[in-house]
């Protein structure tokens, strides 16, 4: 995935310098224009090990133990029902996505050795991460609400519903 991140990364640098330059090259008719050239695509091994070492030792644990956490105490009796999956999609949106996205930038600025900018990391890029998980959720459930209530769906769900006992 890292892979992946990076040359899309790079691809956007490049695209965005291209148009900088032809705007430059617009104002100062004529004038001559660095090329700007981001240059070759370079993988960050260090970058991706450090996303390795995160997701191995702190993510996964983490995560494993957190909905292993919702599935033992919200709900255990019904874990299909409506309501169960709300409240704990509502209960990982308000408490774990917070937590585990600060987590994240911290654990990076430290591991690639600048604990001086684990707060203004953290302070900078957390609520808007947080804020688009949140507004890409809701399109998405939104969406796949939808898509269940079309007459043709609701037909096919309620025999499983009801053998189910939702």
């Amino acid at each position: 995935g890292d892979l992946a991140a990076q040359v899309l990364t790079h691809a956007q640098l490049q695209q965005q310098q291209r148009r900088g330059l032809q705007h430059q090259q617009e104002l100062q008719a004529g004038s001559p224009v660095d090329s700007g050239d981001t240059g070759a695509f370079s993988f960050d091994v260090l970058r991706a090990a450090r996303l390795c070492l995160y997701s191995a030792a702190i993510g996964t644990p983490m995560s494993h133990a957190w909905y292993g956490l919702l599935e033992a105490h919200v709900m255990p009796g019904s874990p299909l029902a409506p309501g169960t999956v709300a409240a704990k999609v509502a209960l990982d949106q308000l408490v774990q996505t917070p937590f585990g996205t600060a987590l994240f930038f911290a654990v990076m600025k430290l591991l690639e050795g600048r604990p001086a900018q684990v707060q203004s990391e953290v302070q900078a890029k957390v609520s808007e991460c947080v804020s688009v998980g949140v507004r890409i959720l809701l399109q998405f459930n939104k969406g796949a609400v939808l898509w269940l209530l079309q007459p043709s769906r609701v037909c096919m769900l309620l025999p499983v519903c009801s053998a189910e006992g939702l």
